[in-house]
């Protein structure tokens, strides 16, 4: 642009993309595909990169959450870069979205770092709504035991990010549980460590819950 001596005002219609790159993203993001696909990002995605890769992927067992994903994806950043599934995985390879998500957003890496940006508590809240049903979601399950909606989360700093967003913007407060053990149960897990004389880790969770009167 500089050298042409234009602006991006010049150029409305332009796209983004890095030199020698074949994946390009469209320049505006319409908000409420980006919210939703922050979300799943934030329930079940992660970035990575390498000399030459630049990814960010999701593990969504559910077929149709995986499709919601995956139009979401096109809504918001267009038709220039590919969309690869194997099994529950679901990657992108594009060194624009890598940026977006752990740079610009600042959004983390992975399930320890992940937080929700910023910007997102400046928005309405027909756009947050959309962000928070997605990680719900994602990362979500509603007990058949008792009438509430379960987010489960390594991280309790991004579960206090999401009761943060629900309290601020509808009024609905959510209370923590936590499962000191949660990998007791993974008996290979555990063999695995006890045959090589290792300490068995332990994996903490924390369950944010939400009562069933606050979802539909």
């Amino acid at each position: 642009l500089k050298e042409k001596r234009l602006s991006l005002e010049d150029v409305p219609d332009c796209w983004l993309a890095f030199k020698r790159d074949k994946v390009k993203i469209q320049r505006f993001a319409p908000i409420k595909p980006l919210m939703r696909v922050l979300g799943y990002y934030l329930a079940e995605g992660y970035a990575r990169k390498s000399d030459s890769v630049y990814q960010i992927s999701f593990s969504i067992a559910d077929e149709e959450v995986r499709n919601d994903l995956k139009k979401a994806l096109r809504e918001a950043f267009g038709n220039g870069f590919g969309i690869y599934e194997r099994g529950e995985k679901v990657t992108v390879g594009s060194r624009v979205l890598y940026l977006l998500f752990t740079e610009a957003l600042k959004a983390g890496t992975n399930a320890h770092t992940k937080r929700v940006p910023s910007i997102v508590y400046t928005l309405p809240k027909d756009a947050v709504a959309e962000m928070l049903r997605a990680y719900f979601e994602g990362d979500g399950s509603a007990l058949k035991t008792v009438p509430r909606r379960v987010a489960y989360s390594i991280n309790k700093i991004l579960l206090e990010d999401i009761e943060t967003l629900l309290l601020s913007k509808f009024g609905i407060r959510g209370y923590y549980t936590v499962d000191k053990n949660a990998n007791r149960g993974n008996a290979r897990g555990r063999l695995y460590h006890i045959e090589r004389g290792n300490e068995v880790p332990v994996s903490r969770v924390y369950a944010l819950n939400i009562a069933s009167e606050h979802y539909h």
